[in-house]
């Protein structure tokens, strides 16, 4: 799925390659059938597009501050894309990112598909979780400069979610700072929340990333640490690997963690000062028994 401007399409990659012939490029103007287009799907630029597991599924991001679930049909002489839902769900305000929080690692096939969808506005500083069957907003998280760096720059943040939809990681492309969330996700009865979060402090910012792996350690267990496969002697853990990219290089970079409790590790062994670090500033849910930021961002 892309987009540029306005519009947005969606290809069938099996398709467009089967239609190639020789060396000639393929455009959606030469294929009658496997490319979905959706021409002035906004009012303003799409910021972010995301396409369900399923294929079933196209939603769009705008600057407009609308949200959109379009079906996508490939067929020949389809009607009008469909619009299936159009929203606001930042009250407005432009929309940042988006997109579904869906397990991708499980093999149950009970397991529904786009049950949940996180949207993000100013620069992500707010994150809102959606239940896409009910339309209602599940849980509300805000990031903000914490007290002792007011006046610094607002937050820019990049966010990145694992394949099974445990993890929700969170970078300041302007501050050293990273947080490993963890997500609560109850596909049966409809139900999410972001439940615990820890921050580690980097060397440098990064500027974007993406979560390769997460891993579920026990004591005994052996784990990959840099090049180097040992045995954990530790109480059950944490292990995220991501794939950063800083100003001048690409990183690969683990975050190691208790299962949600003491002081996290960084396996880059970065050390430097951090120059305004982030607190996560307010959390709001329906139905939910959260802790107090305070008392959860370690």
């Amino acid at each position: 799925a892309v987009s540029w401007g306005t519009s947005a399409e969606v290809w069938d990659v099996g398709i467009a390659s089967a239609a190639q012939v020789g060396d000639e490029p393929v455009s959606r103007h030469t294929l009658k059938h496997g490319v979905f287009v959706v021409e002035n799907a906004h009012d303003a630029p799409i910021s972010d597009l995301c396409l369900s597991p399923d294929g079933a599924i196209l939603a769009t991001a705008s600057e407009d501050g609308h949200a959109k679930f379009w079906q996508v049909d490939y067929a020949e002489g389809a009607e009008k894309p469909r619009s299936l839902q159009d929203f606001e769900p930042h009250g407005g305000e432009p929309v940042s990112c988006l997109f579904f929080a869906d397990n991708h690692a499980s093999k149950d096939v009970n397991v529904p598909f786009w049950r949940f969808l996180v949207t993000g506005c100013r620069a992500n500083s707010e994150l809102k979780f959606w239940c896409a069957i009910k339309w209602e907003c599940l849980q509300t998280i805000s990031f903000s400069p914490s007290p002792g760096s007011l006046g610094g720059p607002a937050p820019e943040l990049q966010v990145a979610i694992d394949l099974s939809a445990s993890y929700l990681v969170v970078s300041d492309i302007k501050r050293a700072v990273l947080y490993a969330c963890r997500l609560d996700l109850d596909f049966v009865a409809g139900t999410a929340r972001l439940d615990g979060v820890m921050e580690f402090l980097l060397s440098q910012p990064l500027l974007s990333l993406a979560v390769d792996e997460v891993k579920e350690a026990r004591q005994g267990d052996d784990v990959l640490v840099g090049d180097t496969t040992i045995e954990t002697k530790e109480s059950d853990h944490v292990l995220v690997k991501l794939f950063c990219v800083h100003t001048k290089i690409m990183q690969e970079l683990q975050l190691r963690f208790p299962a949600f409790g003491a002081t996290p590790v960084v396996e880059e062994n970065a050390s430097g000062p951090v120059d305004g670090e982030l607190q996560v500033s307010s959390v709001s849910s329906l139905g939910s028994h959260l802790m107090a930021p305070g008392e959860f961002t370690s």
